[in-house]
């Protein structure tokens, strides 16, 4: 018995042949990457401004220590943003 070409991971309509996908998919989804990097950067921006928002918040209630912690981890999402930025860009 023939052994059948491998699908497509992506649609699993066609046969892959580039790698792993077919060459319809590898065309549509050529800029899968940078459209999953927006996102991500969407999300980062989302989770900063929680963290700020909940670093007043625990600022507010006397809760020094921990809402310096949460300011430290605002930060470092903040971070992580810029460098996705950079990395698009560069």
């Amino acid at each position: 018995m023939p052994k059948a070409a491998p699908r497509c991971l992506r649609c699993a309509e066609r046969a892959a042949t580039k790698g792993w996908q077919c060459a319809a998919c590898a065309e549509s989804f050529a800029d899968w990457a940078a459209r999953d990097w927006d996102g991500a950067l969407a999300v980062l921006d989302e989770q900063a401004r929680w963290l700020a928002k909940s670093a007043d918040r625990l600022d507010g209630a006397g809760f020094w220590a921990a809402a310096k912690a949460v300011w430290h981890a605002a930060e470092t999402v903040e971070e992580l943003a810029r460098a996705i930025e950079e990395h698009q860009s560069g």
